[in-house]
């Protein structure tokens, strides 16, 4: 089943332009570990009424980058928690004042699945709270290298509610054509995980980085059910949209 990796607060069913039709109920981090903010400092959860959302990086200090499809139910009243690893202990949040979503995105092909978050605050830096780097345009992955994505999402297929605790996967990062056979990609896309099957992002994991040695690569936007074979997680190819993310950071 394709599905976008949205959070289950607000579950949602859209039909897309090809066969399969996306379902926020069926989502999960498969096969995680649990890990620790230090080692993912620019992780946050973007927040609505106190329960978790999405995930966003934080790439200075009062602007965050996630996916778009995040606010297709939701888009005002949001908060975002950062520099903790265990949800259920946050103490303080802060408000989202202003959210830019990609001109280019379609709800219904997922395409150009990128948004930039203003908050109405700075955050303070510390070991816990850091900007992730952004790539260069033209910087290669090569196919096979191991990158790792984070999120509080889901835990199992039979999971009711998402985790409090930080959980991370190492994935390698898939072959440009085999991906084009497996999945409905379009060129700002990028697919990565375990072709055969394996650990994979999903609900709730939505928005979360898809890092390498402390750069974003990709924001985890949608997938065919979770881990399954022949399924692997699609992301957003963050160098796509360097230009886009200049035009609106300066960065």
């Amino acid at each position: 089943m394709l599905s976008t990796y949205c959070a289950v607060l607000v579950p949602i069913i859209i039909v897309l332009n090809f066969p399969y039709f996306i379902s926020a109920e069926n989502l999960k981090i498969i096969g995680g570990n649990e890990t620790t903010i230090e080692k993912h400092p620019w992780m946050v959860s973007i927040q609505f009424l106190s329960n978790h959302l999405c995930g966003g990086s934080i790439i200075n200090e009062d602007t965050i980058i996630t996916a778009a499809h995040c606010f297709d139910e939701i888009s005002s009243g949001l908060t975002i928690v950062s520099g903790i690893t265990d949800l259920s202990e946050a103490e303080a949040s802060v408000r989202v004042m202003s959210i830019i979503i990609h001109e280019d995105y379609d709800s219904a092909t997922i395409d150009s699945d990128i948004a930039i978050m203003k908050l109405s605050e700075n955050l303070t830096y510390s070991e816990k709270i850091q900007p992730i780097l952004l790539p260069e345009e033209n910087v290669e992955v090569p196919d096979g290298t191991l990158a790792i994505t984070s999120g509080w999402g889901l835990t199992s297929e039979e999971a009711s509610a998402t985790s409090d605790i930080l959980m991370e996967i190492e994935i390698p990062v898939i072959d440009w054509n085999l991906c084009t056979k497996l999945l409905p990609v379009t060129e700002r896309m990028m697919c990565a995980g375990y072709v055969n099957g394996g650990p994979d992002t999903c609900t709730a994991d939505s928005g979360g980085a898809l890092e390498l040695n402390t750069t974003l690569i990709g924001i985890v936007s949608w997938g065919i059910g979770c881990g399954e074979a022949g399924h692997p997680g699609v992301y957003t190819d963050v160098r796509r949209f360097r230009p886009w993310i200049r035009e609106h950071t300066g960065m």
